[in-house]
C-alpha cells in the first residue's frame, strides 16, 4: 500500500479540486467518481493513484473492465490496494479521507468533508452524511 504525507495547503488544494469537478460534467475516464477521488488525493499529497486508470474507459462498461485489469475488480478492493482502512472504522473518518457510499448510480468513490462526503455522479457533485457510507481510507 501507497504511503503519502498531505501537503502544508492540503485543504486549500482539496476545495479546488472539488471545485474544479463540479463545474465539469460527469464524464466516465475523466470526471468520474474514481478520479474525481484520485484527483482530491493527488491534490493533498502530489500521488496520483490512478494514473493507470486515466483515459482509460468511455463508458460504465469500460470502468468495470479497466477495474478487472488494472484493480482488483471492484472499486472498494481497488482503492484497498493504495490506502488503508480508516482505523476503528467511519466514525474516525476525517476531513479528506476517502469514502465509499451507496448512491443511485451504484457504490461511488468520494471524500469526507466532516459530518457529510462528497461524491462525483452523473447528476453532479453531490453530499451525503458521512454516517451512511459503507467505508473510509486515511489519506495522510
Amino acid at each position: 500500500m501507497g504511503s503519502q504525507m498531505r501537503k502544508a495547503d492540503w485543504e486549500k488544494r482539496l476545495m479546488i479540486t472539488i471545485a474544479a469537478h463540479k463545474a465539469a460534467p460527469f464524464k466516465w475516464g475523466v470526471s468520474d467518481c474514481a478520479l474525481f477521488a484520485a484527483d482530491c488525493v493527488e491534490a493533498m499529497t502530489g500521488i496520483d493513484y490512478a494514473e493507470d486508470f486515466r483515459n482509460r474507459y468511455k463508458t460504465e462498461k469500460g470502468a468495470a473492465k479497466a477495474l478487472k485489469r488494472y484493480g482488483e475488480g471492484d472499486l472498494v478492493s481497488t482503492v484497498e490496494k493504495y490506502l488503508n482502512r480508516v482505523p476503528g472504522g467511519l466514525n474516525y473518518a476525517q476531513r479528506g479521507d476517502v469514502v465509499a457510499a451507496e448512491t443511485e448510480a451504484g457504490v461511488a468513490l468520494g471524500i469526507c468533508l466532516g459530518t457529510t462526503s462528497v461524491f462525483k455522479t452523473p447528476d453532479g457533485v453531490i453530499g451525503l452524511p458521512t454516517s451512511q457510507c459503507i467505508a473510509a481510507w486515511r489519506v495522510e
